[in-house]
């Protein structure tokens, strides 16, 4: 996900039992704080998550509903996940999302946030995943962009089959 689209992430787009999200919306910096928009592709997309990160998303919710409880507010049903305010009523802003993980003491702002992204798609690609099925986790409106973008895992992909049929072949 881009940062924005993690910053607009609402609990009422996720279903942690069927393990995906609804990516729906993104927030933006704007003069005055944020705003929410479409996603960068114009599109609502689902987007499929593995049982460890249904699990860690649950206990935050359920540490985010106890934050709130201590702090006599309930956690809206259509609070943020990704939030400061005790409701949820309020996402974070982009801009600060960033600026934390520049001060991880395990980055110390060698990464850049959004290399975390191209990480993730370069592994997929290179693991084999279908170049369609990258694209829409990516949010990519075609998948065009992401082999443009993505070509150099895709070429290490193509050696790796190389050698399969090779060895088939022998």
């Amino acid at each position: 996900m881009r940062r924005g689209e993690l910053c607009g992430l609402r609990w009422t787009d996720t279903d942690l039992d069927r393990r995906h999200l609804n990516i729906a919306q993104a927030i933006v910096a704007v003069p005055d704080g944020t705003a929410a928009k479409t996603p960068k592709s114009g599109a609502t997309r689902r987007l499929a998550i593995d049982p460890a990160t249904a699990a860690i998303l649950d206990n935050h919710r359920n540490a985010m509903q106890q934050r709130a409880q201590d702090g006599g507010n309930q956690l809206a049903d259509d609070a943020y996940v990704f939030t400061h305010a005790l409701d949820g009523s309020r996402p974070l802003h982009p801009d600060n999302v960033t600026a934390a993980f520049r001060r991880l003491p395990s980055n110390k702002g060698t990464v850049r946030l959004h290399d975390l992204r191209h990480a993730h798609a370069t592994q997929l690609l290179s693991n084999g995943v279908d170049i369609s099925a990258v694209s829409s986790r990516l949010g990519h409106a075609n998948p065009s962009t992401t082999l443009n973008i993505y070509a150099h895992a895709l070429e290490e992909t193509d050696e790796r089959a190389a050698n399969v049929i090779g060895a088939l072949l022998a």
